[in-house]
């Protein structure tokens, strides 16, 4: 898995620590549900650092929970980061052969019953939505220029 920070006042670099591949790491990482969030906190081990410590990669020493792959596998489709048949492939089910994806280039819209916390004020979310959108294009153009480099 890929992780990338933004280099803000809570990044590793921030805090003083110096990541190193081999080092152990606990994740938490949370997403929504109609019932309200659900919380994962899985043990992962850094293989790769990025960038001065605002990306690396981490891979899993033992399976993840079935609930934490499936939720991290709703997140990327639903993201656009990958295909509903690529998901399938991943968790190990036969792609449906009359898959009626839309074909589309670049990322979609995440729908707003995965994201939306109805406490923020419409016109609040669309600020913050516009910012995660600068911040995400920023961070894809530098990890694509490290990776491709």
């Amino acid at each position: 898995m890929l992780l990338v920070g933004t280099g803000g006042s809570r990044s590793l670099v921030s805090t003083g620590a110096e990541p190193r591949a081999g080092d152990p790491l606990n994740l938490h990482f949370s997403v929504p549900t109609p019932q309200g969030e659900e919380h994962f906190r899985l043990q992962a081990m850094i293989s790769r650092v990025l960038d001065a410590g605002n990306g690396m990669g981490i891979r899993f020493p033992t399976p993840l929970q079935p609930k934490a792959f499936e939720v991290l596998m709703d997140f990327a489709v639903a993201s656009g980061m990958v295909t509903n048949s690529a998901a399938d492939l991943a968790r190990g089910r036969k792609p449906q052969a009359d898959s009626s994806e839309p074909q589309t280039e670049g990322p979609t819209e995440i729908p707003e019953p995965l994201l939306r916390d109805r406490r923020i004020r419409d016109q609040d979310a669309e600020q913050v939505k516009e910012q995660l959108r600068r911040i995400a294009t920023r961070g894809v153009n530098r990890v694509s220029k490290l990776f491709f480099e």
